[in-house]
């Protein structure tokens, strides 16, 4: 009798489990679609409910209320929710994720001090090539330089053509940052040719996907 109820016991808690994270995963994407349709009002008064702080903790709250605010394109807000977040402690994937996110946003808006601070928190990861392409980034966007000039033609040049294309943009702007117009205008070119390609694969990729 007693192997009974703990058979019962087991099922009733499993099939628990499973609504609760079906609940889970409706109300997370709800949220989602609330950002992504703008409904900002909505998110907002969602956001800070009971239930939402029950199911998802402080981190996922705090991670959506980001992106929210990266939508928005709420700077004020963004600044906020990217000093609230690091905060938290974090495991390694979402380090690696929030750390290149802020470096990428402050990179994007040429703030020398944010995009170093940053910067300076992805060098605490483990992921020696995150490091390398964010330390190019910083070079190439914030310092205007071009000391991985010859490092990046000589990786490109052992390539396939289709995979060139983001290495090419980076090399045309390092040209730009020497003032040599001429070699900035062929990498760009190249480097359309190339994303060109790649768009074509991936286009042709997903199609075969979808035909089998």
């Amino acid at each position: 009798m007693k192997y009974i109820y703990v058979v019962v016991f087991v099922v009733f808690a499993l099939l628990l489990a499973i609504a609760f994270n079906f609940i889970k995963r409706q109300k997370y994407a709800k949220l989602v679609n609330l950002i992504t349709t703008q409904k900002y009002d909505e998110f907002d008064n969602q956001i800070e409910s009971g239930f939402v702080k029950f199911v998802f903790g402080p981190y996922v709250k705090d991670y959506l209320k980001l992106n929210r605010a990266i939508v928005a394109a709420d700077a004020k807000m963004i600044d906020e929710r990217f000093a609230e977040i690091i905060k938290h402690r974090l495991n390694t994937k979402q380090k690696q994720d929030i750390y290149m996110k802020g470096f990428n946003y402050y990179v994007s808006l040429e703030n020398p001090a944010k995009t170093k601070e940053y910067l300076d928190l992805v060098h605490t990861l483990s992921n020696e090539q995150i490091k390398k392409e964010a330390d190019r980034i910083y070079d190439i966007y914030i310092l205007k330089g071009h000391k991985y000039l010859d490092e990046l033609l000589e990786e490109t040049a052992d390539m396939q053509d289709m995979y060139k294309g983001v290495n090419e943009f980076l090399i045309s702007l390092m040209y730009e940052n020497m003032g040599e117009k001429k070699k900035a205008q062929e990498y760009r070119r190249l480097s359309e040719k190339h994303i060109e390609l790649l768009d074509r694969k991936l286009a042709r990729d997903h199609k075969e996907k979808t035909e089998k």
